[in-house]
């Protein structure tokens, strides 16, 4: 029963030290054995710790912040930064970076940022069971948006009352 636990004792060694090399919690990551620990020979010589390979889990956001953050490099955005921010219903990701590099990425209309949300989504979901909803959004390009679209649905509702007629609004995405 010593043995057991002198090698459990040198397991954990070798996971804490995998860990603090990653900047990760054991929770955080998982590990594969290469070598089992071996005992010391009348507990002087010899004996070796335990060899592990150790990896930081992919959750689905770490793949779709992995993916986005490629896809933005390659676009030539600098001062490239995405934080996470989780809800109730979704994972948000904001992108900050170099303002005159950010409105390749917003595209016409949000049009770009939309099909960005969806490559994004569809890798998040790859990397995992389940369904993950991310959205992405910009400098609070969507925020902005919204106001943007409430002010036109009020001008046109207005319009629309006093014309007596119905009016037509520009093409929106589904989430719009």
């Amino acid at each position: 029963a010593d043995q057991n636990e002198a090698d459990f004792a040198r397991f954990e060694e070798a996971l804490e030290a995998g860990c603090a090399q990653l900047g990760a919690e054991q929770s955080e990551v998982e590990y594969e054995v290469l070598e089992q620990p071996q005992q010391k020979i009348l507990g002087l010589f010899g004996g070796a710790p335990a060899k592990l390979r150790v990896y930081v889990k992919a959750t689905p956001a770490s793949v779709a912040i992995a993916y986005l953050t490629e896809i933005l490099t390659n676009l030539g955005v600098k001062d490239l930064e995405i934080t996470e921010e989780v809800t109730e219903e979704r994972t948000i990701l904001n992108i900050n970076g170099d303002d005159d590099d950010l409105g390749v990425v917003i595209g016409h209309r949000g049009e770009t940022l939309t099909a960005l949300q969806y490559l994004v989504s569809l890798t998040a979901n790859n990397a995992c069971e389940g369904y993950f909803k991310v959205s992405l959004n910009v400098k609070n390009f969507r925020e902005k948006r919204e106001k943007t679209l409430e002010t036109v649905a009020s001008k046109t509702a207005y319009k629309a009352v006093k014309l007596q007629k119905n009016i037509a609004l520009e093409p929106m995405s589904p989430y719009e």
